[in-house]
């Protein structure tokens, strides 16, 4: 039986797609708000072609429901066990919308220890910073209904898309985990958000960094990860990009197209050339 790819020290599972070709390398990716692991699953599809892939339920998601209390720093603290306990010496640490802010804040602790294990960086529609309203955000919800807390993210994530029958099956999904996952669980998802302090003291510990966002994403605008394109670039960090995908919203792990993956492939591999320059 083939071994895990990293150990998960809490009660919860690892979704892992081990059939990639890199013999030293692979992928650890981060979930958003409010889903799970399994949000991966497509983008897993692709990328696993070449590099084998891990996620895993943060605190309080998908098979981790009772782990519905946390904050920022234990969700880091998750993130960086994950990523040294992993048997590949290169990872390739990915994170959408809240997962994002985890794999910055990780991959900038684990850029100060001797095996630079974290060789790359990409965040997906992730905030610059925490802001007032994600904790305005988290007060509210504990007094909405579940159907108002729902009804408001759907919208914040798919409105004013093109439908089709891969944003009617990512819709599902979606729908699924926020009508599964404890009120509180989001509750400390959005007070972590806003514990985040941002990027400006970030730059000289992060490793190549790709940003990647959708021309329509309502819930994270462009100018969101303009903010964190600036302040790295301010810290030196001229090995990041920011790739804007048109068409596309907040969830784009659900629906990846194609322009995802090749920006995702494409930075993998140039990284392996300027790691820590």
């Amino acid at each position: 039986m083939t071994a895990p790819l990293a150990t998960l020290h809490y009660p919860g599972s690892l979704f892992e797609v081990d059939k990639g070709t890199a013999s030293d390398e692979c992928v650890i990716a981060l979930h958003s708000i409010g889903v799970e692991a399994h949000s991966f699953s497509k983008l897993f599809d692709r990328l696993a072609v070449t590099y084998p892939c891990l996620s895993y339920d943060l605190r309080g998601h998908g098979t981790a429901l009772a782990l519905s209390q946390f904050d920022l720093n234990r969700l880091v603290d998750d993130a960086v066990q994950v990523v040294e306990s992993c048997r590949f010496a290169k990872v390739h640490l990915l994170g959408h919308s809240l997962g994002g802010v985890i794999a910055a804040l990780a991959a900038a602790r684990l850029g100060n220890s001797i095996s630079h294990k974290v060789q790359s960086l990409s965040i997906i529609a992730s905030p610059p910073t925490g802001l007032a309203v994600f904790g305005e955000r988290a007060q509210a919800m504990q007094n909405e209904s579940r159907q108002s807390i729902v009804e408001s993210t759907l919208q914040r994530w798919f409105g004013g898309l093109e439908e089709s029958p891969a944003l009617v099956e990512a819709m599902q999904y979606a729908e699924q985990q926020l009508n599964r996952v404890p009120v509180q669980s989001l509750v400390s998802s959005w007070q972590s958000l806003a514990q985040f302090s941002g990027y400006e003291s970030l730059g000289a510990q992060l490793p190549a960094t790709l940003l990647v966002t959708g021309d329509q994403d309502l819930s994270t605008p462009v100018a969101a990860m303009q903010v964190i394109l600036a302040a790295l670039h301010q810290a030196d960090k001229t090995d990041t990009e920011l790739h804007i995908i048109e068409g596309t919203g907040h969830m784009l792990p659900l629906t990846p197209p194609d322009t995802l993956i090749d920006a995702l492939m494409t930075h993998f591999t140039v990284s392996g050339a300027t790691h820590f320059r």
